[in-house]
C-alpha cells in the first residue's frame, strides 16, 4: 500500500499544483487510500519532496537534479516491488510482484528520459520501448543498480 500511495503522491504533484498536506491528503483520500498527517508528512520526506514557486504559489515538486530526479521518483517504488530487469534488442523487461507492474510503470512513465518512447504494463510484467539498444542497455542497468 506504501508504494501505491507513494507512487500516487507522484502522479499528483506531476498534474496538479498542490500547496499543502492537508491539500495532497485529501486528494489521496479522494482515491481510496487511508492517510493521516503524519503518513503524508513521512511519504514526503521519503520521496524528497520540496516546495518551489509556480505561477506565484508554492507547491510540491520533485528534487530537480540528474540522479536525485530519477532516485526519488523510482527507488522506493522498484526496491519494493520489482524483481528483475532484463534487456532485449531496444526493449527493457521488468519482472514486478504480482499486481505492482502498473504502479512501478507510474513511476517508470514520470521518468524525463527522452531515450523512452513508451511502456506497457501487464499484472506483473512491464515492457519499455527505448529508441535504440545501448539507452535500453543503460536504463536496464541503472533499474539493476536500485534493486541492488
Amino acid at each position: 500500500m506504501k508504494v501505491e500511495r507513494q507512487t500516487r503522491i507522484l502522479q499528483l504533484i506531476n498534474t496538479q499544483a498542490i500547496e499543502t498536506q492537508e491539500e495532497l491528503a485529501e486528494l489521496l483520500r479522494q482515491d481510496g487510500f487511508e492517510v493521516t498527517q503524519t503518513t503524508i508528512s513521512r511519504d514526503i520526506r521519503d520521496l524528497k519532496l520540496v516546495k518551489v514557486l509556480d505561477k506565484g504559489i508554492y507547491k510540491y515538486a520533485i528534487t530537480d537534479t540528474d540522479e536525485n530526479h530519477f532516485e526519488s521518483r523510482i527507488s522506493s517504488v522498484f526496491r519494493h516491488s520489482v524483481l528483475r530487469a532484463e534487456q532485449s534488442g531496444n526493449i527493457v523487461c521488468i519482472h514486478t510482484l504480482k499486481g505492482m507492474a502498473s504502479a512501478a510503470a507510474v513511476a517508470i512513465d514520470s521518468i524525463e528520459n527522452s531515450s523512452i518512447l513508451g511502456s506497457i504494463a501487464g499484472d506483473d510484467t512491464i515492457f519499455i520501448l527505448m529508441k535504440d539498444e545501448s539507452s535500453a542497455k543503460k536504463l536496464k542497468e541503472n533499474f539493476r543498480n536500485l534493486l541492488v
